[in-house]
C-alpha cells in the first residue's frame, strides 16, 4: 500500500516552475498548450524540448553539408587554375 507522504513526494517530483520566462513566450507556450495538448503543460515541454532537439540535429547536419560543397567547390577551382597554368 502507497503512504500518503509518498505520493506527495512523487508529486513534488514532477513539478517544474520556471522564471523569468519573456511574457511572449509563456503567452505562446500557453497558446500551444491548449490548442494542441489540451492545457498539458508537461506535454507541450516535452513536444518543445524534442523539437528543438531535432532542429539541432538538422542544422548541424545541414551546415556541415553546405562547409562540404563549399570545400568541394573551393578544390575544384584551385584544381582548375593549376591546369590552366600548369
Amino acid at each position: 500500500m502507497v503512504k500518503f507522504d509518498e505520493i506527495v513526494l512523487r508529486e513534488r517530483e514532477r513539478k517544474l516552475s520556471i522564471s523569468r520566462v519573456p511574457k511572449e513566450v509563456k503567452e505562446r507556450f500557453i497558446k500551444l498548450a491548449e490548442d494542441e495538448f489540451t492545457d498539458d503543460y508537461g506535454l507541450t515541454l516535452k513536444f518543445v524540448l524534442e523539437q528543438a532537439l531535432e532542429y539541432q540535429k538538422v542544422k548541424k547536419f545541414i551546415f556541415d553539408n553546405i562547409l562540404e560543397k563549399i570545400s568541394q567547390t573551393e578544390q575544384m577551382n584551385s584544381n582548375e587554375k593549376e591546369v590552366q597554368h600548369g
